[in-house]
């Protein structure tokens, strides 16, 4: 990605951000709140992963990873872990309500267990591809974790390819929603909002439907990094 050095300065600014609101970007910080869901705080990035590594994990799956994905992981990083939490008392927007967090947690190391997840779903709970809520679990691949049980995946047939697609197991509102193209495609989208959520009502403010992918353009992205105190990238 020839803009992967612009992401990381907004991971980066995103996180100067909160910490000038007195939010969390720390662990001694999320200690003295009380706040102990996560050990793993701030902006983490781990060197690029090799062909072998991918190729192994493609052989433990049976798939080939989309092209984006894979992308993501040789050239810039075979795992990002990025998190704030904003302060408790913190006077959010109405619109905004819901967005106490954000971060993004990848990782090739993890991609074979939240698959393995994923598949186990669609066999126990959401086996029926002709139902319209269960089909949106098939022909996935789970890349990023949500707390709930829920996953952000990447669409694997025909026609969609490589889009990013959120998977609810709760009936959320975001289940089905497409969030970008591809992953790098997805990154750029969700990067200059400071990445909200994951969780659906986190990052719905920021879609107008099903299809309308992440918008970090516009009123409603540009009121949220006034909240923030984020310049737009």
């Amino acid at each position: 990605m020839e803009d992967w050095d612009r992401l990381v300065e907004t991971w980066t600014a995103t996180l100067k951000a909160v910490d000038r609101l007195g939010g969390h970007t720390n662990l001694a910080s999320a200690k003295r709140a009380g706040i102990t869901h996560s050990k793993i705080w701030g902006l983490n990035i781990l060197p690029p992963a090799h062909a072998a590594d991918i190729q192994s994990v493609e052989a433990q799956l049976g798939i080939s990873l989309p092209a984006a994905l894979a992308q993501v992981f040789l050239q810039c990083a075979s795992s990002i872990d990025f998190l704030w939490q904003l302060p408790h008392d913190f006077p959010l927007p109405e619109a905004f309500r819901g967005i106490f967090s954000g971060g993004l947690s990848l990782s090739l190391g993890s991609l074979r267990d939240h698959e393995l997840s994923r598949r186990e779903w669609v066999q126990t709970c959401f086996p029926d591809p002709d139902s319209p809520y269960d089909a949106v679990w098939h022909n996935k691949l789970a890349v990023i974790e949500v707390r709930n049980g829920d996953y952000i995946g990447i669409d694997l047939g025909d026609g969609h390819h490589g889009e990013v697609v959120y998977l609810s197991h709760d009936d959320g509102e975001g289940h089905g929603y497409v969030l970008g193209a591809d992953f790098a495609d997805f990154l750029r989208r969700w990067t200059p909002l400071g990445c909200p959520g994951p969780e659906d009502w986190q990052w719905l403010a920021f879609t107008s439907g099903r299809t309308s992918m992440l918008k970090s353009d516009g009123d409603v992205a540009d009121q949220w990094r006034k909240t923030l105190g984020l310049e737009r990238p």
